[in-house]
């Protein structure tokens, strides 16, 4: 007898033993019932997660949809209307307050369609605001005249601005 058939022989011999440890185990005469009462326990358990999974995927499906439909119907509602100039400085401050770590700093201005953002900001965040500014519904043109700092230097910059002053001891 070769190698390979011992090893297929021990294989199917451990497999009989655990088949019948386990059939043995389930229908025991004593405590099988409960055994089995435990396992229906947790199928039916499994069932109820994959259930609710289900649910909350689509739910999740619906609103990622309904979402992306009123985005495509802002579009191209904004295509064929102006934006007001003091809206879309209110979009655009909204927006660049998401990526740069100073949003106060910097002074934002709009006419026509046209954005021009001056002021202080990080070296590493001016291509953040260049991506912004494109996905920003209604910005036609940007003029940017961006100061560029390292961060410990604007720090020093924006001083207290933007910070809740503290109390003073009495």
């Amino acid at each position: 007898m070769t190698n390979r058939e011992r090893l297929e022989h021990g294989v199917t011999l451990l497999s009989g033993m655990a088949i019948g440890a386990t059939l043995m185990f389930v229908l025991d005469p004593n405590r099988g019932r409960k055994r089995r009462s435990g396992v229906q326990q947790k199928l039916v358990h499994a069932g109820h997660v994959v259930n609710r999974t289900a649910r909350r995927q689509g739910r999740n499906l619906a609103n990622q949809l309904s979402g992306s439909v009123a985005e495509l119907r802002s579009k191209l509602r904004d295509r064929f209307r102006t934006i007001d100039d003091d809206t879309l400085v209110e979009r655009v401050k909204a927006q660049l307050g998401h990526v740069i770590s100073h949003p106060g700093l910097l002074d934002i201005s709009c006419s026509r369609g046209c954005v021009c953002i001056s002021g202080p900001v990080l070296d590493r965040e001016i291509d953040r605001i260049r991506e912004r500014l494109e996905k920003i519904r209604g910005v036609v043109e940007t003029r940017l005249s961006l100061d560029e700092h390292p961060s410990w230097e604007l720090e020093r910059i924006s001083g207290r601005r933007g910070r809740i002053p503290q109390r003073e001891a009495v």
